[in-house]
């Protein structure tokens, strides 16, 4: 079976997912990684991304999300997802009666409303994000 990798390059972490098409349902996760790195963004998703690539061989697409997504994305030749589009599609997906969706990351922090349209399908109504970088975010929970 074909699987698919999510990779999404912050400015904290580099956070990887490998999923399969579900037969009936939503993707199931085969593996998933959460990699600290510590201001060194490229080498750290290069090193996760043959690790995980070396395990495994049927890779059939891969697609990219973060503040650091543009740039991994362009040297690799593969789709960049903006992180709001990722992050609901994903959710909706997954959680289909989410309708709030606060991310907190080591840049920014995000506020994601969901409500379903009128034909019934669910779409992004609102987002905000701060203003500031790194105000109130992750940065300051990590510590």
């Amino acid at each position: 079976m074909a699987r698919y990798i999510g990779l999404d390059v912050g400015s904290v972490s580099v956070d990887l997912v490998v999923v399969d098409r579900g037969a009936d349902g939503p993707p199931h996760v085969i593996e998933s990684r959460y990699v600290r790195t510590y201001g060194r963004a490229l080498p750290v998703t290069i090193e996760q991304l043959r690790e995980v690539i070396g395990r495994h061989a049927d890779i059939a697409g891969l697609a990219v999300t973060g503040s650091g997504g543009k740039i991994v994305a362009e040297l690799l030749g593969v789709p960049f997802i903006n992180e709001i589009v990722a992050q609901s599609k994903a959710t909706l997906t997954l959680h289909p009666g989410v309708r709030t969706i606060i991310e907190i990351g080591g840049e920014d922090s995000k506020l994601i409303r969901l409500e379903t349209d009128g034909d019934g399908r669910p779409r992004v109504s609102d987002f905000a994000l701060n203003s500031i970088c790194a105000a109130g975010t992750g940065s300051f929970l990590d510590q």
